[in-house]
């Protein structure tokens, strides 16, 4: 199977640097994410960075899931 995307440049480059750099974003989102979650497994942190922590992990990984894209 082939895929072709097609962009008018220059009008369309924003939308064009999205869809080249779309696996770089993935790669941050999970580093993002594997750091969060070491950092609640390892690190000694205050029960306040503790929730702050799961709370930005939780927001995430909702709009992860809300726009369905895969973790994988």
């Amino acid at each position: 199977m082939r895929a072709f995307l097609v962009y008018n440049l220059p009008e369309e480059y924003n939308n064009f640097q999205a869809a080249v750099n779309g696996m770089d974003w993935k790669i941050v989102n999970h580093n993002t994410l594997e750091t969060i979650h070491s950092r609640l497994k390892y690190a000694n942190l205050s029960d306040e960075a503790i929730a702050e922590l799961e709370n930005l992990q939780e927001i995430i990984l909702e709009d992860i899931s809300l726009k369905k894209l895969p973790l994988e």
